[in-house]
């Protein structure tokens, strides 16, 4: 699967330093027909000064017909730098 194919999404403030996100990307046969979809959820927690986040993430997997292929799950963490 190549990992940067088109998609959307949207953000929402829970509380506090709590952010989630849910993300549909499209993956497309050369006659441009759906091959399939990935729907990524994340909950992330920013750290009190912004600068770092903590977070956790569910990934499924859908065929063109939109039934459930694979789900996997996966933990993040970031810092910025510079």
């Amino acid at each position: 699967p190549h990992p940067n194919s088109p998609g959307q999404g949207t953000w929402r403030h829970i509380c506090g330093q709590n952010y989630a996100a849910v993300l549909r990307f499209f993956h497309f046969n050369p006659d441009g027909s759906v091959a399939w979809t990935r729907k990524v959820t994340r909950h992330l927690e920013l750290s009190k000064d912004g600068n770092e986040f903590t977070g956790t993430a569910s990934i499924e997997v859908f065929d063109a017909d939109d039934r459930l292929v694979t789900a996997h799950c996966a933990t993040e963490t970031a810092k910025r730098f510079g």
